[in-house]
């Protein structure tokens, strides 16, 4: 785990957000589990130590024949760590695929939108065309049709279409290829 022996004897007060995840992983392996859920494991860390944190699980995840159920809004790290991804929007899985593909080729709008405006120095998330960042409003509750097509271009280019709206035909997640689903009434590069 790469800490110095002297931390043993430290509080926790005395360890720096890395030694801290690190402890954290230890604590858990301890246990010999099959399946880590890890919640934002590398959030509010520098990039040089989430880097090596990424690192380290995907070592574990390697040489332990570990699975991670791996919980992020860091999508370079999310691309890094994951075989699969899940997109959720609202509360309701938009989207799942293979990370390469997800992050190259994403077919729901929302994803869309989430891959493509990740700034790649900062990591943040921007809305699409106005650098602020992009945050749920009041308007954003789960809704009947499509939850998205508020902020959805497409629905908007379009031009609305009652498909969208109608309790009736809410999306569900189709296949478009073997291992990549969509909900969404118009998946986009398809």
């Amino acid at each position: 785990m790469k800490l110095k022996p002297a931390k043993l004897q430290g509080f926790p007060p005395e360890l720096s957000g890395g030694e801290k995840r690190r402890v954290s992983i230890a604590r858990v392996l301890a246990v010999e589990p099959r399946l880590i859920v890890a919640d934002e494991p590398l959030s509010a860390l520098d990039v040089s130590i989430a880097a090596q944190i990424a690192n380290l699980m995907r070592d574990l995840q390697e040489n332990l024949g570990l699975t991670y159920l791996f919980i992020s809004h860091d999508l370079r790290m999310v691309e890094l760590i994951a075989h699969r991804v899940m997109v959720m929007y609202l509360g309701k899985v938009v989207e799942t695929a293979p990370a390469r593909v997800l992050a190259r080729e994403p077919a729901h709008p929302y994803s869309r939108l989430l891959w493509s405006a990740v700034d790649p120095y900062t990591g943040r998330r921007m809305e699409a065309g106005t650098g602020r960042r992009w945050e749920l409003s009041e308007g954003d509750r789960p809704r009947s049709g499509c939850r998205f097509r508020d902020r959805c271009p497409v629905y908007q280019a379009q031009g609305e279409p009652a498909v969208c709206r109608d309790k009736e035909t809410e999306p569900t997640l189709t296949e478009l290829a073997p291992g990549h689903t969509v909900a969404c009434h118009f998946p986009q590069g398809r």
